[in-house]
C-alpha cells in the first residue's frame, strides 16, 4: 500500500486513505476526493471507527446503512484487496458500547428478535457462500465478534444501477440493453432460490452495473424461503415490494415469487423511468374495484413488444399464484418463459 495518511498533514500529496484504501492525492483537512472520508469529521456513534480491526480485516467509510446492518468498505490485509464488510446491526435493538465496538442490546426485550436475527443472519452468510455466479455478489467470509456478526464480500467496482439510470436519455434504456442486462441477474437470483434463500428488496440500488454487467447486492433482508418464525420483520422498498412484503406476521406468503416482483419492478423502472405504484396502493383499488394504478410499460414505451409487456405484467400481479409463468412452471422459473416470448417476437 502507499504512504500512510498523515492526519496532520494540510498540504495535498499522494496518501492512502484509511476510509477507501485508495492510493490518491488529497488534502487531509479537504476530505478523501474518492470515499469523502475527513479525519477529523464528526462520526456517527452507531458506526465502527474507520481504521477498527477485524480478523484480518480494516473497517474503512460506510458503504450503507439500513434498519438492520451496516456496510463499510474493507481491506483484507493479508491478501492485499478491497472488500466490503456487512455488519449485523438492528438499529432499534442495539447500540455502540463506550469501547465503540461492541454491540450492546438497548433492553433485555430485545434479546430473543436480536438472538433470532443473529443466528439467521449467519446460516443465510454459510448458504450464500455457497452461491456461485457471477451477478451475485461472492461471499468469502463470516464471523461473529463484538457481540454480532460479520459477512465479508467482494467489494464491486462501479455504480449502482438508479445513478446509470440518471445518466440515460429520459432516464431510462431500449428495451433490448434493459432486458439484456436483466436476464443474467435472474439465472443468479435463481442459484439464490435453489440455495433456499430470497433477496426481498430487490430494486436498482441494490444493483451495481460493472464491465461484466449487473450485479446483484445486498442480502441484509434475506431470509429462508422456508422459514417459520413468527416474528415478521417489514423490510421492503415501496414500489419494488410486492403487496405481501407489507403484511406482518405472514411470512409464508413470501417466497422466489416476492424477488419476481421485485425484479420485474425494476425492469418496469428501466424500460419507463417510473416506479411502479406501492402494492399496498393497488391493492386498495382491487378491493375497491377500481381501475389497477399501474400502468402498462407499453403506455410509456410504445415499441415494447406486446408479448414482454405481457410477460412484466405478469410478473408484477398483486397476488402471488398469479406470477407463476402460462406453462404453468413455478413461480421462481420465468426467466425461460420470458426468453421463449423474447424469440418467438423476433420470428414475427
Amino acid at each position: 500500500m502507499a504512504e500512510p495518511l498523515d492526519e496532520t498533514r494540510a498540504s495535498p500529496g499522494t496518501v492512502t486513505c484509511p476510509g477507501c484504501f485508495h492510493p490518491c492525492e488529497w488534502d487531509a483537512t479537504a476530505g478523501c476526493p474518492i470515499c469523502k472520508y475527513r479525519p477529523h469529521a464528526d462520526r456517527s456513534a452507531a458506526l465502527l471507527p474507520v481504521g477498527t480491526q477485524l480478523k484480518g480485516y480494516v473497517v474503512g467509510e460506510k458503504l450503507g446503512q439500513g434498519g438492520f446492518g451496516i456496510t463499510y468498505r474493507g481491506f483484507d490485509a493479508t491478501l492485499m484487496m478491497p472488500v466490503a464488510i456487512k455488519e449485523y446491526y438492528p438499529s432499534e435493538l442495539v447500540g455502540r458500547s463506550t469501547d465503540r465496538s461492541t454491540v450492546v442490546l438497548n433492553s433485555h426485550e430485545h434479546e430473543e428478535p436480536f438472538g433470532h436475527g443473529l443466528k439467521t443472519f449467519l446460516k443465510e452468510a454459510r448458504t450464500l457462500a455457497q452461491v456461485k455466479h457471477p451477478h451475485v455478489v461472492r461471499v468469502l467470509s463470516y464471523f461473529e465478534m463484538h457481540g454480532t456478526a460479520y459477512l465479508v464480500m467482494d467489494y464491486v467496482e462501479g455504480e449502482d444501477l438508479a445513478a446509470y439510470l440518471k445518466r440515460q436519455p429520459n432516464g431510462r434504456l431500449p428495451w433490448r440493453s434493459a432486458v439484456g442486462l436483466v436476464l443474467p441477474v435472474l439465472d443468479g437470483l435463481r442459484k439464490v432460490h435453489e440455495a433456499g434463500f430470497m433477496h426481498r428488496d430487490i430494486k436498482p440500488g441494490n444493483l451495481y452495473r460493472t464491465d461484466e454487467g449487473l450485479i446483484l447486492l445486498d442480502f441484509g433482508a434475506a431470509r429462508q424461503v422456508t422459514g417459520s418464525h413468527t416474528r415478521s420483520m417489514l423490510i421492503f422498498t415501496k414500489g419494488y415490494a410486492p403487496y405481501e412484503q407489507y403484511l406482518t406476521g405472514h411470512l409464508n406468503r413470501q417466497g422466489p415469487w416476492t424477488d419476481v416482483y421485485g425484479m420485474a419492478a425494476t425492469l418496469y423502472f428501466m424500460l419507463t423511468a417510473q416506479r411502479p405504484p406501492p402494492a399496498l396502493d393497488r391493492k386498495q383499488n382491487d378491493v375497491l374495484r377500481q381501475p389497477d394504478l399501474l400502468e402498462p410499460a407499453r403506455h410509456f414505451v410504445p415499441e415494447l413488444p406486446l408479448a414482454l409487456d405481457a410477460v412484466l405484467g405478469q410478473a408484477l400481479a398483486l397476488e402471488p399464484e398469479r406470477r407463476c409463468s402460462p406453462s404453468g412452471s413455478s413461480n421462481s422459473d420465468w426467466k425461460p418463459c420470458w426468453r421463449r416470448r423474447r424469440a418467438q417476437n423476433r420470428h414475427r
